[in-house]
């Protein structure tokens, strides 16, 4: 769970995000700025990455996550989301 000065913050990332290693990156990018939260394949080819932990670690791994997908991602819709099931680690959700 997120401890009461962080943030949950839930993105959708457009484009050719998926079979390309997204969240694997996303996961390794995370345990990186030790950040909390999942990403998984959405049915209609977007990825959603459920972020919580500091808001700037928040928004390092944003920025990193589209330096090395700048070529992949075409848009990301961003909000705060409820942190209630996340729990302490980053994980990818098959």
């Amino acid at each position: 769970m997120c401890l009461a000065d962080n943030v949950c913050i839930a993105f959708i990332f457009k484009g050719l995000v998926q079979g390309v290693g997204f969240r694997f990156i996303a996961k390794e990018t995370a345990a990186k700025y030790r950040m909390a939260g999942k990403v998984r394949n959405l049915p209609d080819g977007t990825v959603e990455v459920i972020a919580c932990g500091d808001k700037n670690k928040i928004d390092a791994f944003l920025s990193d996550i589209r330096a090395k997908f700048k070529y992949n991602i075409t848009d990301i819709n961003r909000t705060e989301c409820s942190d209630n099931v996340i729990g302490e680690k980053f994980f990818i959700d098959f």
